[in-house]
Formats: structure tokens, sequence, C-alpha cells
């Protein structure tokens, strides 16, 4: 294998919103050589955070790449979202990369878009370090950050640095690999710092918490152990190989320590992105199913092997030309060579290749195993689909799972001139990001549009006007109601017309119920209906899906239904598909119609930090607004208030809960599950 795919490394940074997940990023590309000054949220002139809805409001919306060397390694860095509301840029950034770097607030410790992006890390099973923030903020607790990532993300960990105090006398890190401190000197921003002997009064507890460390990577590494046995103390040498042993096998995780806006620990951190996580050649090999004979495979991350990538993201640009981001797993692509998308059916010639700093691009000869870059050309491939050279046609076996849209809003143009500007720049929207949906409501022939929460809508019309120039007035955010049915019931439906000249004549038995929670709509086939043309069986397919779209009661998409099509009978000389779709779309209706067809309302988790001196008068809104209390915890920022509460009376809490708490509060919500509606 090529040595160069081994200096690679694939790594994202994922966190809460306000860990210091940019700051981090942007002090990674100043301190590599990459950009000449260091961006700073405050002032919105972060490179990473490119978009002027990001720069705005001081948060980022979509996940950028960059590509950084440190040393003879090079770094390609994808900077997710912390905001819920944005989580399918990091989900699609998951799937890219190799390795990650948890970003953990010293004073909040795990917080709960932490534990929510820890779980899709875990499914991806990628590998990650922990990197304590804030050290230098008062309130600021090193051990309790470690212990909370122990318990609630479930992970060992390995404490490879220590603190010299916190807060106001934050000073510097003990390493505990090499037993050294390290102090930056903060009038070159960081870039010098030094190492020295650890203080006589800090002596004692890194000893402590050396002999911890070497005895938790034993514990998992035996040649660590077998180390220790027969020589005593290890070198730093050994102690990095066993510990990115640990690291890569997801054994444990390295915690280490730091405050990026004061520029302190971001070298040690980028040496430790090299020595502990995986390049694309220490991960497992990504499976893949070939289209000739259905067959599992791996893809050997080599230059040399058959073409295969991801596009995990689609971006219009400025100018409006289309870049699909990919992962390159294996093989290499050159200028004018066709690309085959097995998902679409469709083959296409990409016109450039990039290496991509967010929003600026560097021209690449072309693409090869382990890259992580942009493509221009491609107008087809969408998030989620397989690249691959059409000699070997495959389709890789990991797929995205993308929540779905929960907050509704009709929308129009300001002046008819637009009509035509908003479709197409809503059906771009739409490709870049698949949980943003487009629909026209069949009762008012409105425009809809879906979206993952009331921040997800207004970033999306902030984005019309802005990326689009396309100026739009949207209706008051409304809830995605669903429904389903609470029993099981089986109709059976005739279709008798004459079309044609002909007479058109089916009878289609379906039957329905309650399926298991998240499984949308299943359809099974009956075995009994094998013998049926295939194109009949199409028929009564297609249509219960598309009834499906629209429930019996309200018209709203059913969900967590379970559809059997159980028999189909008809006569040779008079059936068609149109009979049999007619059929099976009133045998569906009825079959529901008996089953106890319930209104579902989106459900939203909630949790609340704030000051003591609040907690009563948020506990008594909560209450108000249908909210569920499940815990209240004393934290050492005050009150954490965790409940649930249907989503369409939390709509503006955000205000109500500046002024409940002076402004104090911080809120977290996301989408929890679908529950029977009381409307």
């Amino acid at each position: 294998m090529s040595r160069r795919i081994g200096m690679i490394r694939n790594i994202g940074i994922i966190a809460h919103i306000d860990a210091g997940k940019t700051t981090t990023s942007e002090r990674f590309l100043f301190y590599s050589g990459t950009t000449h000054r260091i961006g700073s949220v405050d002032d919105g002139s972060t490179v990473l955070d490119y978009l002027e809805q990001e720069r705005e409001r001081g948060i980022t919306i979509t996940s950028a790449a960059a590509t950084l060397q440190w040393g003879a390694h090079i770094i390609n860095l994808v900077d997710t979202p912390g905001h819920v509301d944005f989580t399918v840029e990091v989900e699609r950034s998951l799937m890219a990369i190799d390795g990650a770097i948890t970003v953990v607030c010293g004073v909040g410790g795990v917080e709960p878009q932490t534990e929510n992006v820890w779980r899709r890390a875990v499914r991806y099973e990628l590998p990650s370090i922990v990197f304590v923030n804030k050290m230098d903020r008062v309130g600021a607790d090193f051990a309790r950050a470690v212990s909370m990532v122990r318990d609630r993300l479930g992970q060992d960990t390995v404490v490879t640095q220590m603190p010299v105090g916190s807060g106001n006398s934050f000073a510097g890190i003990v390493d505990l690999v090499t037993m050294e401190m390290m102090a930056w000197d903060p009038g070159t921003q960081g870039v010098s710092f030094r190492r020295e002997p650890i203080r006589d009064a800090d002596r004692e507890e890194a000893e402590a918490a050396r002999l911890a460390m070497l005895e938790s990577i034993a514990d998992r590494d035996d040649t660590l152990l077998t180390i220790m046995i027969e020589r005593g103390n290890p070198e730093p040498d050994d102690i990095q190989a066993a510990l990115r042993r640990v690291t890569c096998a997801r054994a444990a995780v390295p915690v280490l320590c730091g405050a990026a806006l004061r520029n302190i620990g971001i070298q040690p951190l980028l040496e430790a992105v090299v020595a502990y996580l995986p390049s694309p050649q220490d991960r497992r090999p990504v499976r893949a199913k070939t289209l000739a004979d259905n067959r599992e495979i791996d893809l050997v991350p080599d230059e040399k092997e058959a073409f295969c990538a991801l596009a995990f993201k689609v971006m219009y640009q400025e100018s409006q030309s289309r870049l699909t981001y990919v992962r390159v797993y294996s093989g290499t692509l050159e200028p004018g060579e066709d690309v085959y998308n097995p998902i679409r059916d469709a083959t296409e010639r990409p016109k450039r290749f990039y290496r991509m700093y967010a929003d600026k691009r560097l021209k690449l000869d072309r693409l090869t195993a382990g890259d992580v870059c942009a493509v221009a050309g491609l107008g087809e491939a969408a998030t989620g689909d397989t690249l691959c050279t059409p000699t070997s046609p495959v389709i890789l076996s990991q797929t995205m799972d993308f929540p779905v849209p929960v907050v509704s809003a009709a929308i129009e143009p300001r002046t008819k001139k637009d009509e035509e500007r908003l479709t197409r720049a809503l059906e771009k929207l739409g490709v870049e990001d698949p949980t943003f949906t487009v629909r026209e409501d069949r009762d008012t022939g409105q425009t809809v549009i879906s979206a993952m929460g009331e921040l997800h809508l207004e970033v999306i019309v902030q984005r019309l006007a802005d990326n689009f120039q396309v100026e739009a007035r949207t209706g008051k955010p409304q809830v995605a109601y669903k429904e389903t049915v609470e029993s099981t019931s089986q109709a059976a439906s005739r279709y008798e017309k004459q079309l044609g000249g002909r007479l058109h004549a089916a009878t289609v038995v379906i039957g329905v119920s309650r399926g298991e929670p998240r499984t949308g709509v299943v359809v099974e086939v009956s075995p009994s209906l094998s013998m049926v043309p295939a194109d009949l069986r199409n028929a009564a397919e297609g249509t219960v899906r598309s009834s499906a779209s629209s429930g019996v009661l309200l018209g709203y998409p059913m969900i967590d239904v379970q559809i059997r099509l159980d028999r189909i009978e008809y006569a040779e000389d008079s059936v068609s598909a149109i009979a049999v779709a007619g059929a099976a779309s009133k045998a569906f209706q009825d079959a529901c119609a008996q089953a106890g067809p319930v209104l579902l309302e989106p459900q939203v988790w909630v949790e609340i930090v704030l000051p003591p001196e609040a907690l009563g008068g948020v506990v008594d809104s909560l209450n108000a607004r249908g909210g569920r209390v499940s815990g209240i915890e004393t934290t050492p920022r005050g009150h954490t208030i965790r409940c649930t509460a249907p989503m369409s009376t939390m709509f503006g809490y955000a205000t109500e809960l500046r002024s409940l708490s002076q402004g104090r509060a911080s809120l977290f919500m996301k989408f929890s599950h679908y529950a029977k509606s009381s409307r």
C-alpha cells in the first residue's frame, strides 16, 4: 500500500454548540501555516464559518472541509455544526472521516448534543480523542468533565494530560507521556511554547496521574504490559504506540485539555491527531456489494484498486456552481474518466477536482484513495450516493440515516417574477440538505417547506435571499403531524370500469396493522402473489406506498404502519394495472379506516441549564406548555431541567426563557418521538 495513504488523517470535530469546535479548528489552520491569522467567531472572521449567516449568528450551520499539513502528515479536517437543527451535516461528515476530536466544555462537561453526535459516531465505529476545552473559564472542572465522558458517553478514558490550575489560574498543561509541563507565551498568539520540568507543587499529583494512565493502557494493550513487566518504566514512544493501538481499536479515548480561545493546548492536540487517530489504512475496510452478483467485498485503500467513493455532500457555491464532496475509499480517478452512480443509474464525467479550504479551492490533478475532496461537473450525484468505475460497479453497504423534518411553513415569493427562481432555489437547497423538503399542499395549493426546527427554517429563508437573491415570505411555523393506525384490519375492494372501450376489473385484499416505532411504512407482499405478473404486483405496491403518503384522517403522511398485500383477484381478459391500482387504493383506505387511525404529534426532548433563582418560573412555564419534567439535576452552573413536550407548544419558547432567566439560561431542544395527539 502507498506510504502516502498511511500519512493521511481524515478527522472531524464534533461537540455541543458553543463548546469551541470552530475556535479549535481555526487554530489548527493557523498553527499549521494554512492561514496567516487566527479567525474569530466573535468578530466574524472565521475561515471555516464562511457563510454570511454563520458569521452573523456566530454558529456553524454547514460542515466545512479544509486540508492542512502537520509535519509529514496531511490532515483533512471537517468542522461540523453543534446545533441539533443541523445534525444532517454531522451525519454525512461522519461517513467521510476516519477519526474524531470530541470537544467537551470544561465547565459544562458532556452536553446533550455531544451525546447525540457521539451515538452517531459510535454507529460508524469512529475512534476519537477527547479535548476538554475552556479550562481557563471560571468553574472549569477537568475531573468532572472526564467523569461525564465515562458516565454519559459510556466510554473508557485514558487521561494523557493534566491541567495546571483552572479558571483564572490556568497556567499550562502537564504532559503525562513525557512528564513535562508545557507553558504558552501569550505574546506570540500561542505560536511559542516551552517544555519545562513539572513544578514541585504539581509533581506528586502528576506522578499519580501518570501511573493511572499507564495502568489504564496496559489493561487494554498486552505489548505495553509486557514492556512494563520486563523493563519497568516505558519510554514515551512505547506509550504512544500502545495508546495508538488502544485508540484505533476503540477500547478507550485519550483525553487532552486546553483553552483554544487563549491558544493553549492546540499543538499537542495536533500531535495527538497524527499519533493516535487512524489513517485510512488503519480502519476496518469499508464494505460494498457488487452489482453483478450482489457479493459483499472489502474496499482496500489502495491507489491500484478499482475506484470507489462516497458522495457525502452537495453544495451550491456563490456562483451557483455545483460541487460534490467525496471521500475516496479505493483507487484513482484521473480527469476525463467516467464515474458510474449505481443509485441513479447514471454515468458522468467529472470536470475538475479540488482540495477545499472552506469556500476556497485548490485544483487537483487526480483523486486517490484516502482523499476528501470536491468534484465539479457531477449533475446527478446526491448525498449518500456511491461513485465507482463503470467496469466494476459496486454499492456501498453502509447507508446514511437522516432524521425526518418536523417543522413546516408555507412559503411564497414576494414578487411574481420570483416564482420560478424560488422554485429552482428550493430544488437546489433540497439537493444540498436531505432534511429539508418541499411539497405542494393539495388543499391550498401553497408551497410548504419542512425542516428540523425553527432555526433551520430561518436559515433556509435567509439563504434564499443571500445566496440565491430570492426574497420570500413564510407563514408561521407548523409542526409536521403524522398518522398511523392503532389496531389490525383487512379490507377488500373491487375496481370495475369501462375505459377505452374495454372492461378494467380487479379485486385487491389488503391488511394493515401498527408497525414498530421508527419503521416508517413497511409493505409486505404475500408469497401467494408470486404467480401474479410483476406489473400487477408493482401497481398494487406502488399505489399503497403512494396512498400512505397522505393518511385517511387529515391527509398527513403515515408512519409506523405495516401493510400486507394479501390477494389480487382478476380475470385474464379484463385485468390491468389501472384496475389493480384503483382497487388497491380503495382497499387500503378502507383497511386504515377500520384499524383505528390516529393523529401523531412530534414531541421534543428539552434540556435547560439555568440559575437557581429561575427554577420555579421555568418549571411552571414548561408545565403550562404541556411539558413533562423527567428530572432536575443540580450542577456547578445551577440547575439542569430535562423534560419532553409537544413541539407545537414550544415555538418561541427561547424568547420566554430569556425573559424568565434574565438571559442566563441555555436551551437545548431536539425531536424525540411521535405520540398520539390531543388535537
